[in-house]
C-alpha cells in the first residue's frame, strides 16, 4: 500500500476533516493547544474550525487526535507572512518542514493534482531532482508543470513549482521554503495569464495576485548592489533576507557598497558578513589585506584618489609626465655622449 493510500480520506483529497470541502477554496486553519502548539497535522477550513470551537467551547478536542484545543489559527499565505506560514505548517515544532509537512501544506492552499504530489512524500529521486541546467551549485527538487493545475489545468505555459532542498537533508528550513516560493515561481507566466483573464475562479485569481508579489523578495537596494558587484543569487537573497528587518538598511547598504568595492570576491564577502549584519555589528573601516579584501586600497592601477600607481611610480616628481619623459631622454643622450668622448680620448 502506498503512503498516500494510508492517509486519512480527507487528507488524501485535501479536504477539511470537518466539512469535507476542498481546503484550497478558502482560508485554512490549524488547531492549537493552550501553549500555542499544533495538536495534529491536519488542516481545516477556517469557517468550519471556528464553528466547531463555538459549538464545543472550552471542552473542544481535536476530532482526529482527541487532544484539547484552545483555538484555531488561520494559516496565512506564504507570500504575505512567510514566518507565520512556516511556524504553523511545522506540525511537530522542530523548526523544519519534513516532506509530509511540505506536501500537506501545499495541498491545503493550492489547487494541485493530489495524487501526483503525494508521491513526493516517499520518492527520493523526485525530491532531489537537479535543476534543468544540471548545475551542481543548487540541487533542488522540482514538481513538474503537470502537477500544478492553476487555472484551466492544461499546464500550457506554466512554470514548474520547485523546492530548494539546498543541503539535501530531506527537510526544508525556513530560508529554503521562502526561497522556493519567492524565487522559483514563474512569475512572468502567471502575470501573462492573469492579464489575459485566464483564471476562472476567485481563489485562483487571488492566488495569482499573491504569486505576482512573490517576485519582490529582494530589496531594491540589494538588487542594485547585486547588479553593481555581480553578486550571485544566493548572496543577494541572504542579504535581502537579513536587511528586510533592519530599520537602518540604507546606512548598511551604503557601508556595504564601500566594502564590496574593496573586495576581491563580493559574493563571498557578503556571506562572511551576514552574521555581523544580523547582530547589528557595524562594518566599520575597510580592513584591507584581510580575508575577502584586496591588499591595497585601490582598484587596478589607480588609488582611491584617482592617482595612477604601479608602472607610473617611476615618474613621480614635478612637472607633467611628457616633460619628465623628455628630460629622461636628454639625460640618457648626455651620458652616452660623455662615455663616447671618454672612450675616444682616454682608453689606451
Amino acid at each position: 500500500m502506498s503512503a498516500a493510500a494510508r492517509l486519512p480520506v480527507a487528507e488524501r483529497h485535501a479536504e477539511c476533516p470537518l466539512s469535507f470541502t476542498p481546503l484550497y477554496k478558502g482560508p485554512v486553519a490549524v488547531f492549537l493547544d493552550a501553549a500555542g502548539k499544533r495538536v495534529g497535522p491536519q488542516f481545516y477550513s477556517l469557517d468550519a474550525a471556528n464553528a466547531f470551537l463555538k459549538l464545543h467551547g472550552d471542552a473542544a478536542r481535536c476530532p482526529v487526535t482527541n487532544l484539547p484545543v484552545a483555538k484555531a489559527e488561520e494559516v496565512p499565505s506564504i507570500t504575505k507572512d512567510p514566518k507565520a506560514w512556516f511556524r504553523l505548517c511545522d506540525a511537530d515544532g522542530d523548526r523544519k518542514l519534513s516532506r509530509g509537512e511540505v506536501v500537506s501544506a501545499l495541498k491545503a492552499q493550492l489547487p494541485l493534482d493530489n495524487r501526483a504530489i503525494d508521491k513526493f512524500r516517499t520518492d527520493d529521486a523526485a525530491w532531489h531532482l537537479w535543476d534543468a541546467d544540471q548545475s551542481p551549485r543548487k540541487p533542488q527538487s522540482r514538481i513538474c508543470a503537470e502537477i500544478v493545475t492553476v487555472g484551466t489545468g492544461d499546464g500550457a505555459g506554466q512554470g514548474p513549482l520547485r523546492y530548494w532542498d539546498e543541503d539535501e537533508s530531506g527537510e526544508l528550513e525556513f530560508e529554503e521554503v521562502v526561497r522556493a516560493f519567492g524565487k522559483t515561481f514563474q512569475i512572468d507566466a502567471v502575470r501573462n495569464r492573469a492579464s489575459a483573464g485566464g483564471y476562472s475562479t476567485g481563489a485562483e485569481h487571488r492566488m495569482a495576485g499573491e504569486l505576482l508579489t512573490a517576485s519582490e523578495w529582494t530589496e531594491a537596494g540589494v538588487q542594485s548592489l547585486a547588479e553593481k558587484f555581480k553578486l550571485d543569487e544566493r548572496a543577494a537573497y541572504k542579504l535581502s533576507e537579513v536587511l528586510s528587518t533592519k530599520p537602518n538598511k540604507k546606512d548598511v547598504l551604503k557601508a556595504l557598497d564601500t566594502h564590496l568595492a574593496a573586495s576581491n570576491n563580493p559574493s563571498a564577502l557578503v556571506m562572511l558578513k551576514l552574521a555581523d549584519l544580523r547582530k547589528d555589528v557595524p562594518l566599520g573601516e575597510v580592513p584591507y589585506g584581510t580575508k575577502g579584501y584586496r591588499d591595497r586600497p585601490y582598484l587596478g592601477n589607480y588609488d582611491r584618489d584617482g592617482r595612477r600607481v604601479g608602472r607610473a611610480e617611476a615618474n613621480i616628481g614635478e612637472g607633467p609626465p611628457r616633460d619628465r619623459e623628455k628630460g629622461d631622454k636628454g639625460d640618457r643622450c648626455h651620458r652616452l655622449a660623455v662615455l663616447s668622448f671618454c672612450s675616444r680620448n682616454f682608453v689606451l
